[in-house]
């Protein structure tokens, strides 16, 4: 399972329990963005830290 969440501290995506990296915000589709699956066990998704946007690999099948 893959999904988003937010706290005081920022925005991470969890994939299988384990919460990833910390960002300001997380791009989502009310932003114009989204996760894509590229592959059953690989997804991208747009992050932001400050002033710079990252594009962001997982895996579901690695740790994070």
């Amino acid at each position: 399972m893959v999904y988003g969440t937010l706290n005081n501290d920022g925005q991470s995506v969890v994939v299988d329990e384990k919460e990833g990296k910390r960002y300001d915000s997380i791009i989502f589709i009310n932003e114009g963005g989204c996760m894509v699956f590229s592959s059953s066990d690989r997804f991208y998704y747009l992050a932001r830290k400050g002033k710079d946007v990252y594009l962001v690999e997982e895996s579901t099948t690695n740790s994070i």
